[in-house]
């Protein structure tokens, strides 16, 4: 179905990025980070953290234990760096590694 809607000429995509843009600086006194690869690779490890029942939901601050949706995304964040092989900084590569070691290794013990 995605192939019914129509793509952008780079005009349009360029005007609707400024579009974008602007309208992320309405209001400044909610902070937000600037996103990078960094802290979507963190964004991810912190829901699969969740997942694990290692930290509370952020949402509702009840610690719950989903393995399926943990594994999901560590699994995700596999094939991230598979993905991007050859194309990250050497503290990104270190980051999504060792991120992804450790929640393996959280992922196994909670697996028992």
């Amino acid at each position: 179905m995605m192939s019914d809607i129509p793509s952008p000429n780079e005009e349009e995509s360029k005007k609707m990025s400024d579009e974008y843009d602007a309208s992320q600086d309405k209001d400044p006194s909610i902070p937000v980070p600037k996103i990078d690869f960094a802290m979507f690779v963190m964004s991810l490890a912190t829901a699969a953290h969740t997942y694990l029942g290692n930290i509370p939901d952020q949402a509702t601050g009840v610690v719950d234990t989903n393995l399926e949706l943990a594994k999901q995304h560590i699994d995700i964040l596999v094939m991230m760096k598979d993905k991007t092989e050859g194309n990250l900084s050497s503290e990104e590569n270190n980051l999504i590694q060792q991120i992804i070691y450790e929640l393996q290794m959280v992922f196994v013990e909670k697996s028992k």
